[in-house]
């Protein structure tokens, strides 16, 4: 599997994850597997991966939804960012992009952003808009959700999420070449 398509699958993951609550079908196949996609040294990576063994050990899915409930809010740019959903709405329809998951201002959409853009042979032209789409709209944001939901889930499988968002975005910086600001 190809780095891009790596990446694209942790971000459809993700989306999926910060648009709705995990279902016991999901949980179930999670199980199975017993570990997160990707392991690394990267330490938002190993921390992940900790609060993700204790979630697939233990967690009852009453307590990610309820979770997910009292997360919600937060996985919509305008929670942290007034206008940033509109600013979002206007670059989709701009570049030609259908949001799927929610509002506009969405992390889920956001991150499907990113999946499809990364599962298409990024030539120059692509690859700079997805790089500026990272730096302007999506690091921004997904830096300030991240640490939000590492400090405020109660479940282990939202402070793995948290974790997880943080790793994958460190890696598109260093995959895009971005300097942290």
């Amino acid at each position: 599997m190809k780095v891009a398509e790596l990446y694209s699958a942790i971000a459809v993951i993700l989306a999926k994850n910060f648009n709705d609550v995990i279902d016991i079908n999901d949980v179930l196949q999670v199980r199975k597997s017993e570990k997160w996609i990707i392991s690394s040294d990267n330490e938002a990576n190993v921390k992940g991966n900790d609060e993700y063994k204790k979630f697939i050990e233990k967690e009852s899915i009453a307590v990610i939804s309820d979770d997910f409930v009292a997360l919600k809010s937060a996985f919509e740019v305008d929670h942290f960012v007034q206008g940033g959903g509109e600013d979002l709405g206007k670059f989709y329809k701009a570049i030609g992009f259908e949001p799927k998951l929610g509002q506009n201002g969405s992390v889920s959409n956001q991150l499907l952003f990113i999946a499809t853009m990364l599962r298409n042979d990024l030539d120059d032209q692509k690859g700079e808009l997805l790089r500026q789409f990272i730096m302007k709209f999506f690091l921004p944001y997904a830096k300030i959700l991240a640490d939000d939901i590492i400090s405020r889930a109660s479940s282990h499988f939202y402070k793995a999420m948290g974790y997880f968002l943080k790793d994958f975005y460190e890696n598109l910086m260093q995959v895009f070449g971005i300097k942290e600001k």
